[in-house]
C-alpha cells in the first residue's frame, strides 16, 4: 500500500475552563476552523471537538506546523493561548479516505502524547512540541530545543513587540506595519529587533526547511503538499485584518 507524507497537530487552549469563557472560546475555535479550511482550499482535515480542541491532519511534513505557527501569531485571546502537540510521518491512506472520528494511527497517538506533555508543563509551557517516531529521536530533540528557545524569546516580548511581530509576520513589510500603527518605520524596526523578531522568524523558517528536507529524503519525488500555503494565509489575513487585529490593541507608547 503506498505511503503518503503527512503531519498532524492537536491543539488545546490554556485556561479554557475559566468561568464564562465557554461560548466565546467555542465560537472562536469554530471561526479558526473556517479560516484554516479557507487558507488550505479545504485540502486538510480539520475539526473542532472536545470543547476546546482542534485536530488537523494534512498532507506534507511541514503543513501542520506552518498552520499552527500562524494561528499562534494572530491569536487574540491572550488569557487563553493555544498550544500544539505536533507530529509528522507516513500514512497509508489519502486524506479523503480518513474518517477523523474513527481513524486509529500511531501518529494520532504521538500528537496526543505531545499535547498531553505540554498540558502537564503548566502555564509556562512552550506553544509547540513535536513527538515523532523513535528512529528520529535526535531530530525531535533538536526541534523541541529550538521551540523552547522560541518560547523564551516570545515570553520576553512586551505586548507592543508581540503586536509588531504579528503584523510584520503577516504583511512582511516594515512600512506597512508602520502605517497600520501610525509610527515611523525606524520605530517599528527597533521594536521588531528588540523583540527578537529576526530570531523568531529564523527558527520558524529553519524548522520548515528541515521538515521539507526530511520529506524529500523519504519521498524523493514529492513536493511540499501546499507550496503556496504561507502566501495563501498571509493574503487572507491581510485582506481580513479587522477579524484578527484591533486598533485598540495596537495603541500604546511605541
Amino acid at each position: 500500500m503506498p505511503q503518503h507524507p503527512a503531519s498532524i497537530f492537536i491543539m488545546d487552549i490554556q485556561n479554557s475552563s475559566a468561568e464564562g469563557m465557554g461560548e466565546e472560546l467555542s465560537a472562536y475555535l469554530e471561526k479558526m476552523v473556517k479560516w484554516i479550511k479557507t487558507w488550505t482550499n479545504d485540502e486538510v482535515i480539520v475539526k473542532h471537538r472536545r470543547g476546546d480542541e482542534i485536530i488537523l491532519i494534512a498532507n506534507g511534513y511541514s503543513t501542520a506546523y506552518e498552520i499552527a505557527h500562524f494561528i499562534s501569531v494572530i491569536w487574540n485571546l491572550p488569557d487563553n493561548p493555544p498550544y500544539f502537540g505536533v507530529t509528522f510521518g507516513d500514512i497509508n491512506r489519502e486524506l479523503k479516505e480518513i474518517d477523523i472520528e474513527t481513524w486509529i494511527h500511531p501518529m494520532i497517538k504521538l500528537a496526543r502524547e505531545a499535547n498531553e506533555s505540554l498540558k502537564k508543563e503548566g502555564d509556562n509551557r512552550s506553544q509547540f512540541k513535536f513527538y515523532i517516531k523513535e528512529n528520529r529521536a535526535e531530530v525531535q530533540l533538536l526541534m523541541n530545543s529550538l521551540l523552547l528557545m522560541h518560547q523564551k524569546l516570545v515570553n520576553e516580548q512586551t505586548d507592543l513587540q508581540k503586536m509588531v511581530f504579528s503584523l510584520f509576520e503577516i504583511f512582511n513589510q516594515q512600512r506597512k506595519v508602520a502605517s497600520i500603527l501610525g509610527k515611523s518605520p525606524s520605530t517599528i524596526s527597533s521594536h521588531f529587533k528588540k523583540g527578537s523578531g529576526e530570531e523568531l522568524r529564523m527558527i520558524f523558517i529553519n524548522l520548515i526547511i528541515v521538515l521539507n528536507s526530511l520529506q524529500q529524503k523519504e519521498f524523493p519525488d514529492s513536493h511540499p503538499a501546499l507550496p503556496k500555503l504561507q502566501q495563501s494565509i498571509r493574503t487572507y489575513l491581510q485582506q481580513h485584518i479587522s477579524e484578527w487585529y484591533s486598533k485598540e490593541e495596537g495603541k500604546g507608547n511605541l
